[in-house]
């Protein structure tokens, strides 16, 4: 059962909003090859898809946004790993 008042577009725009947010972080720590906090932004973005208040539809709409980057990031800590 969906919460009283509840608003899908608003959840969705909310979450959109603070993947954005991280994204610009995010994309300045691999700027700067600061990959701890790359990782650090990753998982909060990731965070935004724990939800069960969106459709899958617009789940996937808020998942489409930076999930390339996030890979990016994954990919290139791993690398570093094992260097």
């Amino acid at each position: 059962m969906l919460p009283h008042g509840y608003d899908e577009e608003k959840w969705l725009a909310e979450g959109i909003v603070s993947i954005q947010h991280n994204a610009f972080y995010m994309h300045g720590a691999l700027d700067s090859n600061d990959l701890k906090d790359a990782l650090r932004y990753s998982v909060q973005m990731l965070s935004e898809l724990r939800t069960s208040l969106l459709s899958p539809h617009k789940c996937y709409e808020l998942c489409d946004w930076d999930i390339y980057l996030i890979l990016l990031v994954v990919n290139a800590a791993c690398v570093e790993a094992e260097s």
